[in-house]
């Protein structure tokens, strides 16, 4: 079952409708320090999602520690470097598989699950 140790949750605002993007991967806007979705598959996540807000909303983000994060495919093993996934603007921020790209390299599984969209625990690491 899939678990959470905040260490450091930080509020944003939401740039956008995030209310589907609980547990998934999100960016810091370059504009104006929110919150978005990915715009591309090399961008760096800021942290997960907590919660579900709407634009301009606060948004709850886990930038360190352990946090629940949402399967972008089946098949993750524990201990594997996780990135957040892109298929396109409005399909991205699950976690997939990464090799050891520094860039999109954004966690550790430390629990997985069986199914696309099932809640695994990734340990964060910082940017």
């Amino acid at each position: 079952m899939a678990y959470e140790i905040p260490i450091l949750p930080v509020p944003f605002l939401a740039e956008e409708d995030l209310s589907s993007y609980q547990w998934c991967f999100v960016c810091l806007s370059t504009t104006n320090g929110n919150v978005r979705l990915l715009n591309n598959g090399t961008e760096p996540a800021i942290g997960i999602l907590q919660n579900a807000p709407t634009a301009g909303q606060v948004a709850d983000v886990m930038i360190e520690g352990i946090s629940k994060v949402k399967l972008g495919s089946a098949g993750l093993v524990n201990n594997g470097f996780i990135a957040p996934e892109y298929n396109s603007a409005t399909d991205n921020g699950k976690a997939v598989n990464c090799a050891y790209n520094a860039q999109t390299r954004a966690g550790r599984l430390i629990e997985t699950a069986t199914a696309e969209d099932d809640l695994a625990t990734c340990l964060l690491i910082p940017r």
